[in-house]
C-alpha cells in the first residue's frame, strides 16, 4: 500500500470532505451541492493546484497551491496544507 500524489479530480469530493471532518471537527459541514460546486471551481482555476496524497486511492492528506498576481511587485504563491 503506497501513498501516490496526484492532482485532485472530482470524484475525491466525498474522500476530501470526510478528511476534512476529520482535521476540523469544529467547522460546520458544507452543502452536497456548494461543496461540489466549490471543488469544481478550485479544479477550474489555472491559478490554483489541489494535490492529493491518496492512500487505496482515498485521500489522506492535501495541499493546495493558489498564485496570486501583484500589481505593486511580483507575484506570489501561497501554500494550504491539511
Amino acid at each position: 500500500m503506497s501513498i501516490i500524489h496526484r492532482l485532485a479530480q472530482p470524484d475525491d469530493l466525498n474522500g476530501l470532505l470526510a478528511l476534512y471532518r476529520e482535521l476540523r471537527p469544529q467547522d460546520a459541514p458544507l452543502r452536497a451541492d456548494d461543496a461540489r460546486r466549490t471543488l469544481q471551481r478550485l479544479l477550474d482555476d489555472p491559478a490554483i493546484r489541489l494535490v492529493v496524497a491518496a492512500k487505496e486511492d482515498h485521500p489522506i492528506a492535501t495541499c493546495m497551491l493558489a498564485l496570486i498576481p501583484g500589481l505593486a511587485a511580483r507575484g506570489f504563491a501561497t501554500i494550504e496544507e491539511l
